[in-house]
C-alpha cells in the first residue's frame, strides 16, 4: 500500500523528468502539474473507507501517464 511519502517521491521524479511543476487543486480535488502551457490534472481519489487519499490509485494513475519519461 502506497503512502504520501511515495507521492512525494513520484512527484518529485515528475517534476525532474519534466519541465512541470507540482500543485494542488483544492477547489477540483485535484493533483496538478503545470507549465505556462498546459496543465495535466489527476484526480485526488478517497480511499473506500473514507480515511484520506487512495495513494495506490493516484500513483498508478500518475505513473500510467509518465511512463515514457519516468
Amino acid at each position: 500500500m502506497k503512502t504520501y511519502q511515495d507521492l512525494e517521491k513520484l512527484i518529485a521524479r515528475v517534476e525532474k523528468a519534466t519541465s512541470l511543476v507540482y500543485r494542488y487543486n483544492e477547489n477540483a480535488g485535484d493533483i496538478e502539474f503545470v507549465n505556462e502551457e498546459e496543465i495535466i490534472a489527476f484526480h485526488d481519489y478517497p480511499r473506500e473507507d473514507g480515511n484520506g487519499s487512495d495513494y495506490d490509485k493516484i500513483c498508478s494513475e500518475i505513473e500510467d501517464y509518465f511512463k515514457v519519461l519516468l
